[in-house]
């Protein structure tokens, strides 16, 4: 890529299907969000011995609106329709997020059917999504990161027509400069789409996974929430909530384990099936995983930069993107309760957004990373597996 051209605002996505990553990212002339340009994307595909083979970048002409750049992609792939949806954002000429009013953020999506060979025509759907008027609010926007379709029948939602809901995580500036973090969901296939109720925190990009537990009879969405009410220096509690209405609804956890670098970073949760064994790690795994039908059926892995900034550095720097694991939603109630083990750091040094996705082996994921030095962060494809990530304190806990 020309080096005056700066991806930013990246997601990833592997669809088994397909046997592909998919990986999305804005072309920006600056670092700055009103020099965003359009839309890229990259496919990966596994090959023997490990490697993965990349296909050139590619701009996503249709992924666009006359007079506005697009923003923020957001993919989420519908299993029954083997169609992948890219949701973004819209933002009228030049003008910087700060300065944006009400009407001048579009929310838009195309949708590919054959691992992003060709594309729908853009469908704008700002003035259509139930329950919510998103006229009404300074600006909006979805992801960046993946979004995630779930089934209904585990929270007694499912209808006779579909169990599946497509989930896209959003969150919505108010006129006085609060965010507050949702989700806009389908449970159509994509036809329609309704926005589930805001966080009452004051929280921003957020991303939410599907925890199983008590042997599979319940279903949650976990959702972690980028903290926005930080001032200078101060590190805060990350937002994290739980849902049993398939994300129409949130609750905050009582014990808010995570904490924010100064002014907060985006994050990314993936949720997967816990590794279980008896006597013998499972896919060299080592550790030890709840039992069959007790405890949660689900791992989460949680990426976010470590640190914040060295002495003397600016309120801005973030430092090593690191992964963490969970092993249960039990909620503690204590400031002793650290559901999360220490991070396994993918990056040493400068850092910023991430996402993660899971790869096409057992316990085997891939990172895509804002990474590098100063004003020169890079995206970075990386790959690790669940045996590196340190166990939490305590090992395995009883389910939600």
């Amino acid at each position: 890529m020309d080096e005056d051209i700066k991806p930013m605002l990246h997601t990833l996505v592997y669809v088994k299907q397909w046997g592909r990553y998919l990986a999305f990212a804005e072309k920006r002339s600056d670092t700055r969000d009103d020099s965003a340009l359009n839309l890229v994307m990259r496919t990966g595909k596994p090959e023997e011995h490990g490697c993965l083979e990349w296909s050139p970048i590619k701009d996503l002409r249709e992924a666009r609106k006359d007079g506005y750049r697009s923003m923020n992609p957001c993919p989420v792939f519908s299993q029954s329709q083997e169609t992948l949806f890219l949701f973004f954002i819209c933002i009228e000429g030049r003008i910087r997020e700060g300065a944006l009013s009400p009407g001048q953020t579009r929310l838009c999506y195309v949708a590919t059917d054959n691992a992003g060979e060709t594309w729908s025509e853009v469908k704008d759907l700002t003035e259509t999504v139930g329950g919510i008027n998103l006229l009404h609010y300074k600006t909006f926007a979805v992801g960046p990161g993946h979004g995630l379709e779930v089934d209904r029948s585990w929270s007694g939602l499912g209808s006779s027509t579909t169990n599946k809901r497509l989930l896209i995580p959003a969150y919505v500036i108010t006129k006085r400069g609060n965010s507050h973090s949702l989700l806009f969901y389908s449970d159509d296939d994509g036809e329609s789409w309704q926005a589930g109720k805001q966080l009452v925190q004051e929280c921003g990009e957020n991303q939410v996974a599907e925890v199983r537990v008590n042997g599979g009879t319940e279903s949650y969405l976990y959702c972690s929430s980028r903290s926005t009410w930080g001032r200078g220096l101060q590190q805060v509690p990350r937002t994290e909530a739980l849902s049993d209405d398939a994300g129409e609804s949130f609750t905050k956890l009582q014990t808010l384990a995570l904490k924010e670098t100064p002014h907060g970073c985006q994050g990314s949760v993936l949720a997967f099936p816990a590794l279980k064994r008896r006597g013998a790690a499972v896919a060299g795994h080592r550790h030890g995983g709840p039992s069959s039908g007790s405890g949660s059926d689900t791992w989460l892995l949680y990426s976010h930069p470590a640190r914040g900034p060295l002495n003397g550095e600016g309120q801005w720097i973030r430092r090593d993107l690191g992964v963490f694991l969970r092993e249960s939603l039990q909620d503690g109630g204590g400031r002793d309760h650290k559901p999360w083990g220490e991070p396994h750091i993918l990056h040493h040094g400068m850092s910023g957004y991430s996402d993660l996705a899971e790869g096409s082996a057992e316990g085997h994921f891939a990172c895509l990373m804002e990474c590098g030095e100063a004003a020169k962060l890079r995206i970075v494809f990386k790959e690790f597996d669940i045996s590196e990530i340190p166990k939490p304190a305590g090992g395995s806990m009883s389910g939600a």
